[in-house]
């Protein structure tokens, strides 16, 4: 059984080259081996691509192609430079301190992403939820928290 490199959700906006053109579109999940890019394309499975990241070329491979989304096989595997830039949301360049959430087993499609904390209770969870609520708007009012 093969295992895939873990994934992380991105908002890394980029441009996509082959031998006729140069289009921009988002990279909406990566890893060190490949990503998924959304956006209009007329790209097919197989073709040799580019993306763009750091002002270099990073060169790749499609493996698949669906209607709104590609995705692509680095042909050598991404630093964690480059790793830490794509997965950043809006590539602003700044390393990500801390690593996203890995995208789960099979899933790529970014509909369900997070996976609930099990340290944290649903009742302790409402509670914080309620008190940040609460302080928000006492702040909004200038009342406090106290009066609720």
């Amino acid at each position: 059984m093969k295992w895939r490199a873990l994934r992380w959700v991105s908002e890394f906006p980029t441009m996509v080259s082959n031998n006729e053109c140069t289009r921009p579109l988002s990279v909406s999940s990566v890893s060190t081996s490949g990503a998924r890019l959304s956006g209009f394309h007329n790209f097919e499975e197989g073709e040799k691509i580019s993306i763009s990241c750091l002002q270099q070329k990073i060169p790749a491979t499609v493996v698949w192609v669906g209607e709104d989304a590609f995705g692509i096989e680095f042909m050598r595997p991404i630093g964690r430079k480059e790793l830490s830039i794509i997965r950043k949301p809006g590539g602003t360049g700044n390393p990500a301190g801390v690593f996203r959430e890995p995208v789960s087993g099979n899933r790529i499609s970014g509909t369900q992403l997070s996976r609930p904390n099990p340290s944290i209770s649903t009742d302790r969870a409402r509670l914080l939820v309620q008190k940040i609520l609460k302080t928000a708007l006492c702040q909004k009012d200038g009342t406090s928290a106290e009066d609720f």
